[in-house]
């Protein structure tokens, strides 16, 4: 890498991380402008700072273990140390804050390592288990609601248009229900759910045999990219496939006997994504 191509690759991470004065970032954000490679660059990294803050914005409060306050209390005699040279003050940084700060600093700088080399191979994830934890959420929203006969859903489906334009506010994203009679199952209506301190709309569907079909919809936290369905059908809740679009995720459950949900999440993504 030139000096040059130095000097931008550090500007562009100054500017990310909002380090740069107000005067330089204006003018480095003209520049910008105008270059559409760099401004693609520029959100890939925001992304990744977004799932860093999302998975070590707590490691701060860690306290510190006792395996670790043992190893520094252990620490040699500060008159020993002055024979090693540089290393004669090197006890006055090993206090607890100056512990808890380097092990953060260095647990960081791995994972950002990890997610870098991710993001080059187009694989940025959310933050470790937010996918188990929503899909656990919506797998739980169709095992209670699907059993329910006349309170399955908040909003009935003869008041579409005011179901759809509230839950469409609350996502802050429009929201319609997908029309999957072509493929046996009838619109009953929705409701709005609480999910890990978002928003989640929930969409019920009965085939001719009142069999229940849950399409779960919640913001997308993570990389902003579409995602074709994945399915696991051996799930006692219901076999359920989960699909990622720029604003929101999806997750479709079926019931246990449902050996075409993955051909339905399918038709159901295309249909979301015209």
């Amino acid at each position: 890498m030139s000096d040059q191509e130095q000097k931008l690759d550090a500007l562009l991470n100054a500017y990310v991380d909002r380090r740069l004065d107000e005067q330089t970032r204006k003018k480095y954000a003209a520049w910008l402008a105008s270059q559409p490679e760099a401004q693609v660059e520029i959100e890939q990294f925001e992304k990744l700072n977004m799932d860093l803050r999302m998975t070590f914005g707590d490691r701060l409060r860690v306290p510190v273990s006792d395996r670790l306050v043992r190893a520094v209390n252990s620490y040699p005699d500060p008159s020993l140390v002055k024979k090693v040279g540089a290393w004669c003050n090197a006890k006055k940084y090993f206090d607890m804050p100056h512990v808890a700060i380097y092990a953060v600093i260095t647990f960081l700088s791995l994972s950002l390592s990890f997610f870098i080399s991710l993001k080059f191979v187009g694989m940025v994830p959310h933050a470790p288990g937010f996918y188990a934890q929503i899909e656990s959420l919506a797998l739980d929203a169709h095992l209670i609601y699907a059993r329910e006969k006349r309170h399955a859903v908040e909003v009935p489906a003869s008041d579409k248009e005011h179901m759809m334009k509230w839950l469409s506010e609350r996502l802050s994203a429009e929201i319609g229900p997908p029309e999957l009679e072509s493929v046996g199952y009838t619109f009953i209506g929705g409701r709005l759910l609480p999910s890990a301190g978002k928003h989640a709309a929930l969409y019920m569907y009965g085939d001719a045999q009142d069999r229940r079909l849950t399409l779960y919809i919640r913001l997308n936290e993570g990389s902003h990219r579409y995602l074709a369905p994945q399915c696991k059908l051996d799930y006692p809740q219901g076999p359920i496939c989960t699909w990622q679009g720029e604003k929101l995720l999806y997750f479709l459950i079926g019931p246990p006997d449902n050996t075409h949900l993955e051909s339905i999440a399918q038709f159901t993504a295309k249909l979301m994504h015209k």
